[in-house]
């Protein structure tokens, strides 16, 4: 041991101390709390992250101080019971944490549980017995380039680039297979008219349409699905199967019917889950808008057009972008949904463990603590409930009969719309010269005319409201001062 000591420069009494297991407590300052607790931490620090709230530094500090005064413990190295910011750097750096940027999701997505997904994947794989499987979405891609890290001295609060960017955007239609085929893509711009020049220099096959709003409608996707999808697979044999969104725009007679025809199930996705359920979102986008940065930064470049892009250079653009799309991505989107090959296995390992038995690792005095922390975090006033037409089940064929039915009964419009916007006209109360002649007012010539003048109520309730005020009316003023209460008074009597 004396040899050792002296070879590697280790004092004698260390190595002595180390060998016969003396002094074996941490270097350092004592814990403020217990090994016990601390894991008690980590593990409620991971659970509120499986439950889509995560905790910052200044919620964990707090949540120590919650648990220390509900414990009776008064430590005097934390101010007022609450640990600082040296506390927090130690016990990230202790335990091997480490920060991210938190994603915002909407409640309704983060409340997919595995109930739901199990349900859809039971009707899914009763309509997937096809060979033909294609998945449809709309985006947009927008006239900004984004940001870009940059070298720069140290010490710059700021650092800014010239670059041309606009806040307008354009609406696509992609489609592919799981065979990895891409179809021509949709465009539609935000515009009253589509003239022939802004449809020229494009990928083959590509649509071109508009639109006010700049968005799909019942017309361009009903466009979309006749010319673009049904052209490709209508030679096909077997069974085709087209997953998409459960949007009311994509459910027109016209568009089922021809589903019927073509032989052509059309799938709805599970709602509030297509960052998990559809291919496109899950795998091609992202990569997509990648490259459609480059190529807008590349032409931003060499152009010096001012604004934004001319809409008869955008389908040049949309080649570029076109030629980028890789077979693989499309592929890995729909292994990654569990589609093809059908595995349900693959989308319910990426939902959160709150709905198993992970065991009771959190104390009560923890579980108190985090119960307030909760309410404030997700708690919600009454929502009202809004009107929708007819509910699809996911995973399940659309057939007609599901719009028919829908469909059914008086409507605004003779022509059989997107599902759930047909709204019946409200009815009109109007009284004719026949019931007024019963009142006890005379009705003037315009009052007894049948013409349509909206709502037109009885006078004989308000006759009779105003006969039970007038005595304490007429008791506090004089009418014979009031010109306007006289008129009133000769009108009761």
């Amino acid at each position: 041991m004396r040899k050792a000591a002296t070879k590697y420069g280790i004092p004698f009494g260390t190595l002595n101390n180390k060998c016969h297991g003396k002094c074996v407590n941490r270097v350092g300052a004592p814990l403020r709390l217990s090994p016990q607790c601390e894991q008690r931490l980590l593990t409620t620090i991971d659970h509120l992250a499986e439950w889509k709230v995560p905790m910052d530094g200044m919620d964990i500090r707090l949540l120590v101080k919650e648990y220390l005064d509900r414990s009776g413990i008064s430590d005097a190295r934390f101010k007022n019971n609450c640990p600082g910011p040296d506390w927090l750097k130690s016990f990230v750096a202790r335990h091997r944490l480490t920060q991210r940027l938190a994603d915002n999701v909407k409640p309704a997505r983060a409340e997919i549980n595995r109930d739901s997904v199990n349900l859809y994947f039971d009707e899914l794989e009763k309509a997937l017995a096809a060979v033909h499987i294609y998945n449809f979405d709309e985006t947009n891609i927008t006239d900004n380039p984004g940001v870009k890290t940059v070298v720069c001295r140290r010490g710059l609060k700021r650092v800014e680039r010239k670059m041309q960017h606009s806040k307008s955007s354009i609406s696509l239609m992609y489609c592919g297979s799981a065979s990895g085929v891409f179809l021509p893509p949709m465009v539609v711009y935000r515009a009253a008219n589509c003239y022939t020049e802004w449809t020229l220099g494009g990928p083959a096959g590509s649509l071109y349409d508009c639109s006010k709003s700049g968005w799909f409608d019942a017309r361009c996707f009903a466009r979309w699905f006749t010319e673009v999808f049904v052209e490709h697979v209508q030679h096909q044999n077997g069974i085709k199967v087209l997953l998409g969104d459960n949007l009311a725009s994509h459910f027109t007679l016209e568009v089922i019917e021809q589903c019927v025809t073509y032989n052509i199930r059309f799938v709805c996705l599970l709602p509030n889950a297509t960052h998990l359920l559809q291919p496109l979102d899950v795998a091609v986008f992202r990569p997509l808008k990648i490259e459609w940065r480059k190529i807008l930064e590349s032409w931003r470049k060499e152009s010096r057009v001012k604004g934004s892009i001319p809409k008869n250079q955008f389908p040049g653009l949309l080649k570029k972008l076109q030629n980028q799309l890789k077979e693989e991505n499309i592929c890995s989107g729909f292994r990654a949904a569990g589609i093809f090959p059908t595995d349900r296995q693959m989308v319910l390992k990426r939902l959160p463990n709150h709905n198993q038995d992970t065991g009771a690792n959190v104390t009560e005095v923890f579980n108190e603590a985090i119960s307030g922390m909760l309410k404030k975090h997700c708690g919600y006033g009454e929502k009202s409930e809004m009107k929708r037409g007819k509910k699809i089940t996911p995973g399940r064929p659309v057939l007609p009969a599901d719009l028919r039915d829908s469909a059914s009964g008086p409507t605004t419009s003779s022509s059989p719309g997107p599902l759930g916007v047909q709204k019946r006209p409200r009815p009109r109360q109007i009284i004719s010269s026949s019931e007024d002649s019963n009142s006890d007012v005379e009705p003037s010539s315009d009052e007894s005319s049948s013409e349509d003048v909206g709502p037109v109520f009885s006078q004989k309730p308000l006759q009779s409201q105003f006969r039970q005020a007038s005595g304490s009316v007429l008791a506090i003023l004089d009418p014979k001062k009031i010109p306007l209460l006289s008129t009133l008074v000769r009108w009761l009597k």
